[in-house]
């Protein structure tokens, strides 16, 4: 079952709709930390999945760090224009040892949180240097409000998003998916509100995906009895990195001086990178001709 995401326009509005079921399975099976410890991890990962959508360049990417005091507030997501997302996220060994060791519901409810801290968007159009934009988080404000709080202030425009997960009896993962609605710049506040209305109305995204509907099935099912739309496009998602050798070595470029590289691989043989959404190493013994 492959992960998608729907784009489209009205009049009004352009829209995202995602699966991102495969996406959100295949991110908690890599990740080396309880399921339960994904929730951060799996809400970037479908709102990075949803501005996929939005990048332009073929060599744009848009990345999402979480940096948070919360036991799940150390999370980061990354989307390509081409449908290549990663997500991970970041358990500080103290706090996993004492939420393990909680033994009342409440006190197990107290960590469990994000926290208090920063989203820090990076939008990266493939020019010399990506911009950034921060927002505030807390316990009362959660990623999907930071995002839209985020098009307010970088665009000043009104943004909807919805991201949910369904799991079994079994806290296993069965559905994920996300909604992605944004005012154009004509767009009429009475339409706008609602498309809010609808989506207090019906059932969340997962809830949808889970009675087999398609993303088609909730285009129009979002639509009904507002306004025309035109689905445009549908994009297949991956959880897959974008980094490679060249990658890595641009990194370690920003961090050191080429004479300084070279020094290092003189001493040691090489020099050893490794990347911070997949963990995957890079040895760079050789930098003459760059």
């Amino acid at each position: 079952m492959k992960s998608r995401i729907l784009i489209g326009t009205s009049a009004n509005v352009r829209y995202a709709i995602a699966d991102t079921t495969n996406l959100s399975i295949e991110a908690i099976n890599v990740n080396k930390n309880s399921k339960i410890l994904c929730t951060s991890e799996l809400a970037l990962l479908n709102i990075a999945a949803l501005l996929s959508g939005n990048i332009k360049s073929e060599n744009g990417k848009i990345t999402l760090l979480l940096k948070a005091d919360g036991i799940l507030g150390k999370a980061k997501a990354r989307a390509r224009k081409d449908g290549r997302i990663i997500a991970t996220n970041e358990i500080e060994t103290d706090k996993l040892k004492e939420l393990n060791a909680c033994t009342e519901f409440s006190d197990f409810a107290k960590m469990y949180k994000i926290g208090k801290g920063q989203l820090i968007i990076e939008t990266d159009l493939g020019l010399k240097k990506p911009y950034y934009t921060t927002i505030d988080v807390n316990d009362d404000k959660d990623i999907e409000q930071a995002i839209q709080e985020y098009y307010l202030k970088s665009e000043q425009v009104d943004t909807i998003i919805k991201t949910g997960v369904k799991y079994d009896e079994n806290s296993d993962l069965i559905r994920s998916g996300a909604i992605f609605i944004q005012a154009l710049p004509e767009c009429k506040k009475e339409i706008f509100e609602k498309f809010k209305k609808k989506l207090k109305e019906i059932y969340g995204i997962q809830d949808l995906l889970a009675h087999d509907m398609s993303l088609e099935d909730i285009a129009k099912l979002l639509f009904d009895n507002i306004e025309a739309y035109k689905n445009l496009e549908i994009r297949d998602l991956v959880f897959k990195c974008d980094c490679s050798y060249n990658y890595c070595l641009n990194l370690l470029k920003r961090i050191y001086t080429l004479d300084e590289i070279r020094d290092i691989i003189k001493k040691d043989g090489y020099v050893e990178t490794v990347c911070g959404f997949c963990n995957a190493a890079y040895r760079i013994d050789n930098i003459e001709g760059i």
